[in-house]
């Protein structure tokens, strides 16, 4: 249990190597498809939609975690972006996941 802004300081001290060595971070990166959009790897997710699912704008992929009550963590490396939130639900699984595309296209680079 957290708020958004203590998983968010949790996050970039993950990815950014204040927890672990960056190296080991990268080692963990060996996804493998769970169900689509996600890709999982050793603890952690990869989301990352098709162009035709975007309005064909480029959404980096994002590398994080999510729980079952919609709660997201996420990280974008092509952009620098991280996100935090939920939707306090579970009746509509993908909620967070538009949620959290809208949010990382408002701020994507060209990758």
């Amino acid at each position: 249990m957290s708020t958004a802004r203590v998983a968010l300081v949790f996050l970039r001290g993950f990815f950014e190597g204040a927890l672990f060595d960056r190296k080991r971070i990268e080692s963990l990166r060996d996804f493998r498809p769970m169900f689509f959009p996600l890709e999982y790897g050793t603890g952690m997710m990869r989301f990352q939609l098709p162009a035709a699912m975007t309005g064909f704008r480029k959404l980096a992929p994002l590398i994080g975690h999510s729980g079952l009550s919609g709660a997201v963590i996420f990280h974008s490396p092509a952009d620098g972006l991280y996100l935090a939130g939920t939707v306090n639900q579970i009746d509509r699984r993908s909620a967070v996941f538009q949620m959290m595309a809208r949010a990382a296209l408002q701020v994507s680079v060209d990758v």
